[in-house]
């Protein structure tokens, strides 16, 4: 574990992600023309995230899955990898899957 990391202090005035139409491929059956939360941790966010989405679809497609769970999990990992926007927030923030 990383002790510096744990006691740094964060700053959350500063937006730690942003919300974006979303403009990728993996997702664009789903997600086109939605605005969705990047979060800015990692490095090249866009990338990440779709990178994300594609490699868990493959390991879903890959195991033969039936049609209706592949449309099933590419629904709940594309709405995880790329979470709506909080509309209501003064702050970039995504909203929550499941309360």
């Amino acid at each position: 574990m990383n002790m510096k990391r744990c006691n740094e202090q964060l700053d959350f005035t500063r937006p730690q992600g942003e919300c974006l139409p979303y403009n990728g491929t993996v997702c664009s059956s789903l997600l086109a023309n939605n605005f969705v939360y990047y979060n800015k941790s990692y490095p090249d966010a866009y990338d990440e995230q779709e990178k994300m989405a594609e490699e868990l679809l493959s390991a879903i497609l890959d195991q033969g899955a039936d049609s209706r769970c592949q449309d099933s999990a590419r629904k709940i990992i594309c709405h995880h990898a790329f979470p709506s926007c909080d509309e209501d927030s003064e702050i970039p923030k995504p909203l929550q899957m499941c309360k």
